[in-house]
């Protein structure tokens, strides 16, 4: 939907409402806050619990299909995380509708380190905090001020659709093409070698699943050597 025809509405990413009461997550009482500021309609979609209420003045609308939330993520202005779910699919929805996000984090210093975007204790999606403005947006999770400000931007910056190169169909054709046309035959003399020419066992949970399905008869005992691959003496 196009941004002039979208509603002045936020939706808040959190399935259920215990995420509100979570460790580590944006207080309540900032989004209670946030939905008496002028020009933002706070949208909830969480699924309410037993003893597990909803921030004072933040209402759900309930459990939506994958149709009706789709239709509502490309409606809004903003997509608001809150510090759970740690990874959800949805901020790829919400950006691949042109609806920009905002995240939090949960540590003053920025990672120093490329692996620490995809560690927990640094904010909620790092992965998507990466990107950054004017696709994602991010604010200390305990700092109501930073909140109101990346909500405010990302709510009057619009966005063109955005989709990460390793999510297009092209990307995953090619990965699919990698994966099906490995040197199986070659890994496995790898192996092999690597354990001085006999198969390695299986792992336990592979082991009993193998049996299970009739696929690995007693003949294929642990630390056989083959005399062929694919076949054990």
């Amino acid at each position: 939907m196009p941004f002039e025809e979208r509603n002045d509405s936020a939706l808040i990413l959190a399935k259920r409402s215990s995420y509100f009461t979570s460790d580590r997550v944006t207080p309540p009482e900032h989004l209670t806050n946030l939905t008496r500021v002028d020009g933002i309609d706070l949208i909830s979609t969480a699924d309410i619990e037993e003893d597990k209420p909803m921030p004072e003045g933040l209402a759900s609308i309930g459990k939506q299909t994958v149709e009706d939330y789709n239709k509502l993520v490309g409606s809004v202005k903003a997509m608001i995380g809150i510090g759970r779910p740690h990874i959800s699919p949805s901020v790829y929805v919400s950006l691949c509708q042109g609806t920009p996000v905002v995240l939090p984090t949960f540590r003053q210093e920025q990672p120093s380190e490329e692996w620490q975007h995809y560690s927990l204790s640094f904010s909620q999606h790092g992965p998507a905090i990466r990107l950054g403005e004017p696709y994602v947006y991010s604010y200390h999770y305990r700092n109501y001020t930073q909140l109101v400000e990346a909500v405010d931007n990302a709510m009057s910056t619009p966005i063109d659709r955005y989709i990460p190169e390793d999510m297009r169909v092209e990307y995953v054709n090619k990965k699919l093409k990698e994966y099906m046309e490995r040197d199986l035959e070659g890994m496995m003399r790898k192996k092999v070698k690597e354990n001085q020419g006999k198969v390695p066992a299986l792992m336990k949970g592979p082991r009993e699943r193998c049996f299970e399905l009739g696929r690995c008869p007693a003949t294929f005992a642990a630390g056989r050597i083959p005399n062929a691959l694919g076949r054990g003496v």
